[in-house]
């Protein structure tokens, strides 16, 4: 597995409103839609900046290269900077360190 992460700031309401959930909706379904992704997560800070991290999940490493120079995510970025949000894309894999997740003793 690699994964897109995508760093910005959100620069809308809180809550968000109707117009950017529509539009956030249809800016995860066309990062889905992009070969080889396997699930989209959003995380949102609750202090400091970036204030929005989200985490597209590939199957492969290839998958989200070729994702990262697609027209496609390029479209998507020029919707969010549209906005006024400036995007920054990091390409990440597992370390082989911790391929799985390292679980709390009593969890």
């Amino acid at each position: 597995m690699a994964f897109g992460v995508l760093l910005y700031d959100r620069f809308e309401t809180d809550p968000p409103g109707d117009e950017y959930a529509s539009q956030s909706r249809a800016l995860i379904k066309r990062v889905l839609s992009m070969p080889g992704a396997v699930s989209f997560m959003g995380y949102r800070s609750v202090s400091g900046s970036p204030n929005t991290i989200s985490i597209t999940e590939f199957k492969t490493l290839e998958d989200v290269q070729r994702a990262a120079a697609s027209d496609e995510l390029k479209a998507v970025f020029k919707a969010m900077e549209a906005s006024g949000t400036k995007p920054t894309l990091l390409i990440m894999e597992r370390s082989p360190l911790t391929p799985e997740p390292i679980k709390a003793p009593n969890a």
